[in-house]
């Protein structure tokens, strides 16, 4: 059964060699990686070079995350499908934990699962758990409670829901949970399948107002009656709730953990950090 995993890129030259690493390492026998690079001007296209032969990678200019992950997902030949934001990484034996579940159950089509949220130095913050799939909490909650680079699913499965809808900037991966949602028989792991980064320059922390609303504007096009709205309501207090706690919860800098550090990227230079782009 193949997999096939599609990494979206813009100027994360410090991040996204770990990032591919962290695909490479897991030595899948039957992997076929795409990284959609949409035209980088630092470091990004000297590190896919470097990779050549054990992935395929476009570098050219496209319509933003939504789109690079289209674009991949359209040359994916794999049964099974991901994709990772290049600055976030799996965790050792994902793959194999992921597609030996798919193989032994076929009535599976959409699996995902905890996630460790990490620093730009790779320490773990803390540990990210939540519970089985259920697509009425997910469309109340107004934000995406299934961790994106946890997901993988079936190609069938996207055939069915369509693609990644490009008009939203921040909330592309919460619409097309919404969206396939109907079709979802779902799988959660309990173990971390995915590290997810926490830096202050990326889209998803230095806009978090904008992913706010979009999560808004999804949830009022999926909500299936009004009766709805006190949950709705509900979830968005606790929103507010953790966005005022955030910076206490990110105070806290843990000591590098060797058991989970993924291998040390490349120094880049310090113009290519200060033009880290903000695609993830």
């Amino acid at each position: 059964m193949r997999l096939s995993i599609v990494t979206p890129s813009y100027n994360q030259g410090p991040y996204i060699e770990r990032t591919i690493q962290s695909v490479l390492d897991q030595a899948y026998p039957d992997l076929e990686y795409w990284v959609m690079d949409g035209g980088s001007t630092d470091s990004t296209v000297e590190i896919l070079r470097r990779y050549e032969d054990r992935l395929q990678w476009i570098s050219e200019k496209d319509k933003g995350q939504g789109d690079a992950v289209n674009k991949g997902f359209q040359r994916a030949t794999g049964d099974i499908l991901g994709w990772l934001n290049s600055d976030d990484t799996y965790t050792p034996e994902a793959f194999r934990t992921v597609m030996e579940y798919f193989e032994a159950h076929p009535e599976i089509n959409f699996v995902c699962g905890a996630c460790q949220m990490i620093d730009e130095e790779d320490r773990v913050l803390y540990v990210k758990q939540d519970c089985a799939f259920n697509l009425r909490r997910l469309v109340r909650m107004g934000v995406s409670n299934v961790v994106q680079p946890t997901v993988f699913f079936r190609r069938e499965l996207l055939e069915k829901a369509g693609a990644v809808d490009i008009s939203y900037r921040h909330g592309m991966d919460y619409e097309l949970w919404c969206r396939m949602g109907p079709h979802i028989r779902a799988h959660y792991f309990t173990q971390p399948l995915a590290n997810w980064r926490y830096q202050a320059d990326s889209k998803t922390c230095s806009q978090r107002h904008i992913s706010i609303e979009e999560g808004k504007l999804i949830r009022s096009r999926y909500l299936q009656s009004k009766w709805e709205l006190p949950w709705c309501w509900y979830y968005d207090f606790r929103v507010k709730l953790y966005l005022v706690l955030e910076p206490y919860l990110f105070r806290w800098k843990p000591e590098k953990n060797p058991a989970g550090r993924l291998p040390d990227s490349e120094l880049v230079s310090e113009e290519a950090s200060s033009r880290a782009g903000t695609r993830n």
